[in-house]
């Protein structure tokens, strides 16, 4: 059965930076997806495209991306579908789209396909509403004085019957208030100045709105073990 993804798109800039170190130690053709970058973009299957395949990575075939009919991944695309990239490999570019369900497909998509697009000022009413991802869902509503309330729940293991039926399910929370600053905001529940410096120090959050995602990465530190807040969110 062919799968149809969904999902978001990075700029597709030349000058866009990598995700960091980690990320700078990939092999150049593979695409590790979408993380809270300072340089992030917009793109979009152009209407041209009644559907666009993915493309397999390095990790798939030595070959890939390229054009070999090897190199041809199931998901796929249609005309309007919106992405976030964050590099660009040849012709390719790593590609990050999420589904209306929260369900993520990663993988290198044709340039040619994508067109850019511009993201205008956000105002707070733009962060609200309920956002959600595979186990995790973050509700955000405008608050006094250009603030958010923030409160949000995950859980590691829901997914898996075998946890749940063994009570194995890790859960965490977030509950807070935060001012954004364009399109981020940082939140803390114990005294930071930074998303950096919160440290191990309590839950600490970051996140940034783009298209129609919400983009969040946590500290590892705001539930039980394995639990995280961090990935990329679509609203309800």
């Amino acid at each position: 059965m062919i799968s149809r993804a969904t999902g978001l798109a990075v700029t597709l800039t030349a000058g866009l930076g990598l995700l960091g170190p980690a990320a700078a130690e990939e092999p150049a053709g593979h695409c590790p997806g979408a993380a809270f970058v300072d340089a992030i973009g917009v793109a979009r299957v152009t209407k041209a495209q009644r559907r666009v395949n993915f493309v397999r990575g390095v990790h798939d075939d030595k070959q890939c991306p390229g054009a070999a009919p090897a190199c041809r991944d199931r998901p796929y695309l249609m005309a309007g579908d919106v992405v976030l990239t964050t590099k660009r490999f040849g012709d390719f570019v790593c590609a990050d789209y999420v589904n209306a369900r929260g369900i993520e497909t990663i993988g290198w998509l044709p340039a040619a396909a994508l067109e850019t697009l511009a993201q205008g000022p956000l105002s707070a009413a733009a962060w609200a509403g309920t956002w959600r991802r595979i186990e995790a869902e973050i509700g955000i509503k405008p608050a006094a004085g250009g603030t958010l309330v923030l409160k949000g729940s995950a859980t590691y293991g829901a997914a898996d019957p075998e946890r749940v039926s063994s009570g194995r399910v890790n859960m965490g929370e977030l509950d807070g208030r935060a001012t954004p600053q364009g399109d981020t905001l940082f939140f803390a529940d114990q005294p930071a100045a930074s998303f950096e410096a919160a440290g191990d120090n309590g839950c600490a959050v970051r996140m940034r709105r783009i298209a129609q995602y919400l983009l969040v990465e946590d500290n590892n530190n705001c539930g039980g073990m394995n639990v995280s807040f961090s990935g990329i969110y679509v609203r309800r």
